[in-house]
């Protein structure tokens, strides 16, 4: 029996098989989520502080090159990904709710104004006891003491970790960001901003060519500002009660990739710093949380709809609503289910 083969030299090397796919898997991962927006017109529910975080961090690793070079393979992974991200961004400010609004974001709370005011307060109430207690030394004593103790614990709570909190709001879609820093309505303003930072980072490549401090900047803060990708998209899916719009290949495209970077970089190169092993374990964690918020959410939608089909909600109220009808419907008595709502969506609503 006659068997067809092809010659050696026609089949594909296995390296170059698998760089290949390294460096065009963003058009498939990313992709998947400009065709779904595009489908749904909307894109509500998806972060564009993914387009933020993969935009800049590519970016600096496109110059990080030119002051180290590294493989060619990730070089191009990177002009991959710059190209995917920008049409990802073009796609999701083009189908944004067009009730979106700067002024309807939430201010940050100025723990350090609370704190002064907080100060007062105990300043005032420690002067008024001073005066009018008639006791002696031990007493005043024990109240400056009980003062002293108060403005340490207020200095903790409001000063520390107040503004330790307030870092992770700016990740929060719905607070209001310094300079409204990727929460502008017009959509210029986003191509404005991209603009002057490719031409920042350009000049400054020109002045500080082959410089080694500036390469390790530039190359930690990518990795950095990679490393928190996940976060912007964990706190959207907390707020909205839902993961529609954010595709399930997208994720796995996360996880592979912290999965392949941890192994290379604890098994594939001896010359690594601990920072860079660190933010990668970081990222997966991240990515960990959200795996287990998208299982979460696709079982509440997945309860939902077993029993009931959508009506005319709005985009945003949608997920609200979902979330409160299924704990209504669980609480229902066997008695009461030929009762249920028969809703329906609007051809096209995403959230």
């Amino acid at each position: 029996m006659a068997y067809f083969t092809l010659p050696e030299e026609y089949l594909p090397d296995l390296q170059d098989a698998v760089n290949f796919f390294i460096s065009f898997a963003p058009f498939l991962s990313y992709g998947t989520t400009i065709y779904g927006i595009s489908q749904s017109q909307s894109s509500t529910g998806f972060s564009l502080d993914i387009c933020a975080t993969m935009l800049l961090s590519a970016s600096l690793r496109v110059m990080y090159y030119f002051n180290e070079k590294y493989e060619f393979t990730l070089l191009r992974q990177c002009i991959v990904m710059l190209i995917i991200q920008t049409l990802l961004l073009r796609t999701a400010l083009k189908y944004r709710s067009n009730t979106y609004s700067c002024d309807n974001l939430v201010q940050m709370p100025n723990y350090n104004v609370i704190f002064v005011h907080k100060m007062q307060e105990l300043v005032a109430q420690l002067s008024e006891s001073l005066i009018n207690d008639s006791e002696g030394i031990p007493e005043r004593l024990d109240l400056i003491w009980k003062a002293w103790v108060s403005t340490w614990r207020l200095f903790f709570v409001l000063i520390i970790y107040g503004n330790f909190a307030n870092l992770f709001l700016l990740f929060d879609v719905s607070y209001a960001r310094p300079l409204k820093f990727w929460q502008w309505e017009e959509q210029e303003t986003y191509w404005k901003f991209l603009g002057c930072f490719w031409t920042t980072i350009v000049s400054l490549e020109l002045l500080l060519y082959k410089n080694e401090q500036y390469g390790n900047i530039i190359g930690a803060l990518s990795l950095l500002i990679e490393s928190l990708l996940p976060l912007p998209q964990i706190l959207m899916f907390y707020r909205v009660k839902s993961v529609r719009n954010f595709k399930s290949i997208l994720l796995l495209s996360w996880l592979g990739g912290d999965m392949t970077k941890i192994s290379y970089l604890v098994f594939g190169t001896n010359q690594v710093s601990a920072f860079f092993i660190i933010a990668a374990v970081f990222q997966m964690s991240l990515n960990i949380v959200i795996t287990c918020q998208f299982i979460h959410y696709k079982r509440i939608e997945y309860e939902y709809f077993s029993g009931h089909t959508l009506d005319g909600l709005d985009e945003v109220e949608f997920p609200i609503e979902m979330e409160m009808r299924l704990a209504r419907t669980r609480s229902m008595t066997s008695s009461s289910s030929s009762h249920g709502v028969d809703v329906r969506t609007r051809s096209g609503t995403v959230v």
